[in-house]
């Protein structure tokens, strides 16, 4: 008798089917919505951080370049000179430097290593390149194998470090390309995860 009473007094509290089924699809969408938030949050983080590097490799890029055509602009101006063609050249010695300043900002320890070798060998190449003048009132130095046997050796190995540099660049460039990619994939997975729950 005492259970009948107790059995009676639960069955309010008892769930129907529908609304059984209501509440079911309620925690879906709860787990459906907190999923996609962290996969947004995490999507957002990601891309954020992978497309500030692949900007910078960019602009490193570039200035890698724009590097290169200054180094042979002016090298040919000095083989002009040494022709007869032209007077010693300028060189836009701040610029260059802060250019290649620029590269330590790249967080990767092979473009600084090869950032410091550009400089080192840019000033090699500069400290001979400034014997240009006294080279051209000589009477006794050959202009011509002067250029060809100590500057124009010294212009190829700066050269091949610029060449060196951009090679890192662009792969460091791929790699952070790659880790866009991942990331991307990895922002996905809970929101994949809580779907198939859901199911």
């Amino acid at each position: 008798m005492f259970l009948k009473k107790v059995q009676k007094s639960l069955i309010p509290f008892r769930l129907t089917m529908k609304a059984k089924f209501t509440l079911s699809l309620l925690s879906i969408v709860a787990i459906l919505l907190v999923s996609s938030a962290i996969s947004v949050f995490e999507y957002s983080r990601m891309s954020g951080y992978a497309s500030a590097r692949v900007e910078q490799n960019l602009k490193s890029i570039d200035l890698a370049g724009e590097l290169a055509g200054m180094c042979d602009r002016y090298n040919l101006a000095v083989l002009s000179a040494v022709g007869g063609e032209a007077r010693a050249p300028e060189f836009g010695d701040d610029a260059f430097r802060q250019g290649c300043e620029s590269f330590r900002n790249v967080d990767s320890e092979q473009i600084s290593a090869l950032a410091d070798s550009v400089m080192y060998s840019y000033a090699a190449y500069m400290m001979v390149s400034k014997e240009l003048d006294s080279v051209l009132e000589s009477d006794f130095i050959d202009s011509r194998n002067w250029y060809f046997e100590r500057l124009q050796p010294r212009f190829n190995r700066l050269n091949s470090y610029i060449s060196d540099l951009t090679g890192a660049l662009y792969a460091d460039l791929l790699d952070n390309s790659r880790d866009f990619d991942s990331g991307f994939y990895r922002s996905i997975i809970p929101g994949v995860v809580a779907t198939m729950a859901g199911i």
